[in-house]
């Protein structure tokens, strides 16, 4: 891993913003790759460390080699343990799911990589500013856009709430957010653009006449087996059922909420980041991202995949993953009640993830940094010789 700091991160942008999952009765991946790479009293350390509620951790390959480890609790001051059944909050970890699934429809022949905001949305949006037509889903998905960090704080406020046409919201998230000129040139400048995800949902519903989440489920969670994977604040408020997001507390310590409209993002902002799913299944996404750059890989060509990691405008992020100096494909995601940190390192066919259900990302740092070196550390030395030929081929 680089020295660069993780900032492409899904901040709740306006309001403080930080389904019951579908747990399923699939076995999980136990082919371990290595043995125990972080123990259950090593973990519960870490989390004791860093006062977290709940902790867990996945080693994955792309040949289906998985090890994972959870510790803690549901909720701060409850007697639930997290399981590794239960489903953790990706935050901007969706934004490389969204990236997939606009690659997937274009090898589909139902989009084209290179259609552009005025092919698709012209027609859509009350006014688009002349300076949007030609940009790309390659600019929109790399940051290159010159689309602002997020929609406006009014914007989200009126589009928050349950119960919202979240294809109707993201229309107009994108017309109020194409209405203006562009802050700077497309194509020319990095700037981390949440907005930017909102509008490739927007550009694939108008193309489509199917919705971001109805497309994400059935392109890309159905064909992996992803059965726990969801939108949203995981489950339910009457019932500790799955782990709760938590926050710093308004006199300190810590406060957990319970889910709802305030226990996430507003429902537009789908495709930049309000995914959840099991350990399992992420290590399942993962895997499907190492098998696919050696062209193995279900959804998408090994062209396709290598599509996907090339550098946009800023050098070092690609569509949906920050690029490493070592070769890795890093992002993390938080809505201020969890955090998601993966690193995927192609050439070691390794991927890592550390999660939480804690918001207070600067508490966590130094813990989600160790735990990483120590699982990079016991899975490349767990790696086979003959493995390591193969992910680089």
């Amino acid at each position: 891993m680089n020295g660069k700091p993780f900032w492409w991160l899904l901040s709740v942008f306006v309001l403080g913003f930080p389904g019951l999952p579908a747990h399923g009765d699939r076995p999980m991946i136990d082919e371990p790759i290595a043995d125990e790479p972080v123990t259950v009293n090593q973990l519960e350390s870490a989390r004791k460390e860093a006062d977290i509620p709940a902790l867990g951790v996945l080693v994955a390959t792309g040949s289906g080699k998985s090890q994972m480890q959870v510790s803690g609790y549901r909720k701060a001051g409850a007697d639930e343990a997290v399981n590794r059944n239960d489903p953790w909050h990706l935050g901007s970890n969706t934004k490389a799911m969204t990236a997939l699934l606009v690659g997937r429809l274009a090898e589909q022949g139902r989009i084209d990589f290179n259609e552009t905001v005025g092919d698709r949305l012209s027609e859509h949006v009350d006014k688009l500013h002349p300076d949007w037509k030609p940009v790309s889903y390659r600019e929109l998905l790399t940051h290159c856009s010159g689309l602002p960090a997020n929609p406006s704080q009014l914007t989200a406020l009126r589009l928050s709430g349950a119960g919202r046409d979240e294809v109707a919201d993201r229309l107009r998230a994108s017309s109020g957010l194409l209405a203006k000129a562009p802050q700077t040139s497309p194509g020319s400048t990095f700037e981390y653009s949440n907005a930017g995800y909102v509008v490739v949902g927007a550009m694939l519903e108008a193309a489509t006449g199917v919705s971001w989440n109805t497309l994400m489920s059935e392109e890309i969670f159905k064909p992996l087996g992803l059965d726990s994977a969801g939108f949203g604040a995981p489950g339910s408020p009457d019932r500790v059922d799955a782990p709760r997001g938590h926050r710093k507390g308004l006199l300190g310590g810590i406060k957990s909420v319970e889910p709802g409209p305030l226990a996430d993002n507003p429902p537009f902002m789908a495709p930049a980041g309000r995914v959840y799913m099991n350990l399992d299944d992420y290590a399942r996404f993962l895997g499907e991202y190492l098998a696919g750059l050696r062209g193995e890989g279900n959804l998408l060509s090994r062209e396709g995949y290598a599509g996907l990691i090339e550098p946009g405008c800023g050098g070092d992020y690609a569509a949906g993953w920050g690029l490493g100096e070592d070769g890795s494909l890093v992002h993390e995601g938080s809505n201020t009640l969890w955090y998601a940190r993966a690193v995927v390192w192609p050439e070691d066919d390794l991927a890592i993830a550390v999660v939480s259900n804690d918001g207070r990302l600067q508490a966590q740092e130094a813990v989600f940094n160790e735990l990483i070196e120590t699982l990079q550390r016991a899975g490349v030395n767990a790696r086979a010789p003959g493995d390591r030929d193969r992910a680089s081929r």
